[in-house]
């Protein structure tokens, strides 16, 4: 795996195992636990510009189980370190550019941070069961490079917290992630089951292509792959299609279901119902519409970055008739230019902006990785006149050497 899909798989590992309770759980995921937690917070603070330190401590505690001294000792100095956050007494101000930064840089950090063999192994086998369900024979060069007791204690830390488990159908053992797929496994297992084992190659490739082009419309992902499989994988869930409306037409556009339980878990349905809704909508201006009416004839990112750095973006007719759901739910606001023209205007939430944001990633950095809810920030952060704009204090330095103290102690780095 490169590095920003590796963060993201031990995001969504840590996301789940914060609320699996195991004796051995801090030795065996040392790594992954403040990674996927780093993560989660960093992409949360995106776009928030200046966030007070009780708001901060607040929202670290409820959504990461971050305590304060660890908010303090270890993962700010962190994040002053990879550059993405300057550190105040009564403040931080944040500097997260993209989520592409956040996930190359985790992703880095947690290959540094000597993980353990069980959550080394761990990772990779839930990358591949987050995927698609895959026969046991699919994953034994991936476990003969594990001795067995790191197998078997992987697999029960996985098993027991849904990440991955096992189903047997016909003699034949296959791993899935009920994570993921939930009630609807066995159908799919006994769909890929009944595929000859060129179908089951194609259906992978598949899945592949949907998780490179998140949105992708059916328009486009039937030109590289068979229409009738498309359809069938649909219907046994193993890709999720999302219809959306525009000029009286329904276009399917098409997710692999590992994205909607990322955030189904945080109980964000709703927002990525936002999300998936925002991304169909710069999927279709992008590959569908019309070039009369203001098709985009570059990538969408490109245009949002337009729209999330000047605040506007845009001049066409489509743009007022084609993102009336996106308008009523707040993700952009829209002013008319002259006739029948309008552009886009951002929103007056951080969160819609946040939401917009990975919106944009999805085309620009191709994952999708929620926050965390920021509804309890409601503290706001108060800049004091005369503060440095970077913490270079000694009280800094004493800090990121608790820091590693603590780094070494705790997580064994």
């Amino acid at each position: 795996m490169d590095l920003k899909r590796l963060a993201v798989r031990v995001t969504d590992v840590e996301r789940v195992l914060e609320y699996f309770e195991s004796p051995i759980l801090g030795s065996n995921f040392r790594a992954t636990l403040p990674t996927g937690r780093a993560v989660r917070l960093l992409i949360s603070l995106q776009g928030q510009d200046v966030v007070s330190m009780p708001a901060l401590e607040s929202m670290a505690y409820t959504q990461a189980h971050i305590s304060s001294w660890e908010l303090h000792k270890a993962y700010l100095p962190l994040f002053s370190e990879w550059g993405f956050a300057r550190i105040y007494d009564n403040r931080i101000e944040e500097n997260v550019k993209s989520r592409l930064a956040v996930l190359e840089t985790a992703g880095k950090w947690w290959e540094q941070s000597n993980p353990h063999q069980v959550e080394r192994l761990g990772v990779e086998l839930f990358d591949k069961a987050a995927m698609s369900p895959v026969p046991s024979e699919a994953v034994d060069k991936l476990l003969q490079k594990f001795d067995q007791a790191t197998c078997r204690n992987t697999l029960t830390h996985l098993s027991q917290s849904n990440l991955v488990d096992k189903f047997k159908y016909k003699d034949v053992d296959w791993l899935y992630s009920p994570e993921i797929f939930g009630e609807n496994y066995a159908n799919t297992v006994k769909y890929l089951e009944n595929q000859t084992d060129a179908e089951r190659k194609e259906v992978f490739s598949i899945v592949e292509k949907v998780m490179q082009d998140q949105g992708v419309p059916h328009h486009t992902l039937k030109k590289a792959a068979n229409e009738n499989m498309i359809n069938q994988m649909a219907g046994a869930g193993l890709i999720l299609g999302y219809p959306v409306t525009f000029e009286g037409t329904t276009y399917p556009f098409y997710f692999t279901p590992d994205i909607r339980n990322r955030f189904d878990r945080e109980g964000r349905g709703d927002k990525f119902e936002l999300i998936k809704s925002g991304i169909s909508h710069f999927q279709f201006a992008h590959r569908l519409a019309h070039q009369t009416t203001g098709k985009l004839n570059f990538n969408p990112s490109i245009f949002l970055d337009r729209l999330l750095e000047n605040g506007k973006a845009g001049n066409a007719t489509a743009i007022g008739t084609d993102y009336e759901l996106l308008v009523k739910r707040g993700l952009v606001k829209l002013q008319p230019t002259y006739g029948t023209r309008y552009q886009f205007l951002l929103p007056d939430s951080k969160e819609k902006i946040a939401d917009l944001e990975a919106v944009r990633d999805a085309f620009k950095e191709k994952w999708i990785v929620p926050g965390m809810d920021l509804s309890i920030m409601g503290i706001p952060g108060a800049v004091v006149p005369g503060d440095s704009i970077v913490y270079r204090s000694s009280k800094l330095i004493q800090g990121k050497e608790l820091a590693r103290e603590y780094a070494h102690e705790v997580f064994r780095l």
